[in-house]
């Protein structure tokens, strides 16, 4: 995870980038040629929680999207940014 902040600027950008390398997760199939959309491995969701230490932390963004299968042939990066923006006009003294 990555903040990024211009001086003078009311708004900041956390980034959040996810890898799944081509071994991770155990289990998955060789390659991404499933007919059954309904797998495992194949999702069409993304969404980003707040850390709550019991597991129940907000939802702070949804994205649904095609599906998509991971298997050991495919890599899988995912970078999601978030602008938290001031709506009062404050800035840096």
């Amino acid at each position: 995870m990555e903040i990024r902040h211009v001086t003078g600027a009311t708004y900041s950008d956390i980034v959040v980038s996810c890898i799944l390398d081509y071994g991770e997760p155990d289990k998955q199939q060789a390659f991404d040629n499933s007919v059954d959309m309904d797998g495992d491995f194949v999702f069409d969701e993304l969404g980003l929680k707040s850390f709550d230490p019991a597991g129940d932390g907000k939802l702070l963004t949804h994205v649904v999207f095609h599906p998509v299968q991971k298997s050991l042939n495919r890599l899988l990066q995912i970078d999601y940014t978030i602008r938290v923006q001031s709506l009062t006009g404050f800035t840096e003294v």
